[in-house]
């Protein structure tokens, strides 16, 4: 029987055949490419602009007198909504939440709509940028909430910093038992949009809070449920529950 000659692969494939399919614990894995340190900051400040030319609309249609706060929110919400739908849809993004986040996303949803309508009432009732003074000082708030809740530690120039800001926000919000009870009667504010302001921005940063437990979540997620509650709050409320209300903006 004649012999058979073998002939031996080439070197390049016989290394791929010996190469090992498991991956070795003490070879390092190349790391993901991190994002620039400023990325998140600029991300927030622009965030914050876009924030401003909001409230400048709705300070706009508030003088118009055309829409309600809360059919505000809802246009604003509803319109937003389609456009998360689609981005959910074009990256495909698992809408459905794992059971252990149903808690914290409950409450931001809730904070997020409240913080909605209050809000924009604030800025309609307010001059403009003392309405977004006070809510603006939500990042004060959310400090010290981090420190309660979450254990965060406070630096004792973050702590000053942080009590003469309070101060800024009292100066705005001049509260009668510190400057007197004033001519209510010369002016056109509401007495109690100040308050509607502080309240907004204690929920803005009580939903700071729980975005950071979220913060396994897909954001895309968060947004959307936070835009249809919103929308559905706002809209239940427009066709229920505004025109039984005395005074409604």
């Amino acid at each position: 029987m004649p012999l058979v000659h073998h002939t031996p692969p080439p070197p390049s494939r016989k290394v791929e055949e010996n190469t090992s399919l498991l991956v070795d614990s003490n070879t390092r894995m190349p790391s993901l490419p991190h994002p620039h340190r400023l990325l998140g900051l600029s991300m927030v400040a622009f965030a914050s602009f876009l924030i401003s030319i909001m409230s400048a609309c709705v300070k706009f249609e508030g003088s118009a007198g055309s829409l309600s706060s809360m059919e505000t929110v809802f246009w604003r919400c509803a319109i937003s909504y389609i456009y998360i739908v689609v981005l959910a849809l074009f990256w495909r993004v698992d809408l459905v939440v794992p059971r252990e986040f149903h808690w914290d996303l409950t409450w931001r949803c809730i904070y997020g709509f409240v913080t909605c309508g209050t809000l924009f009432w604030t800025i309609k009732e307010m001059t403009l940028a003392d309405a977004h003074v006070l809510a603006f000082t939500s990042p004060i708030l959310t400090f010290f909430l981090g420190a309660w809740l979450l254990g965060e530690a406070i630096g004792a120039i973050e702590f000053g910093c942080a009590i003469v800001s309070l101060a800024g926000v009292v100066c705005v919000c001049q509260p009668a038992f510190l400057f007197g009870a004033g001519d209510l009667s010369a002016s056109t504010m509401n007495p109690y949009a100040p308050w509607g302001g502080i309240v907004s921005a204690i929920l803005i940063a009580l939903t700071y809070v729980h975005l950071h437990k979220l913060a396994e979540l897909h954001y895309v997620v968060v947004t959307h449920y936070f835009l249809l509650t919103s929308a559905a709050g706002a809209g239940l409320w427009v066709l229920f529950i505004e025109d039984k209300v005395s005074g409604m903006p």
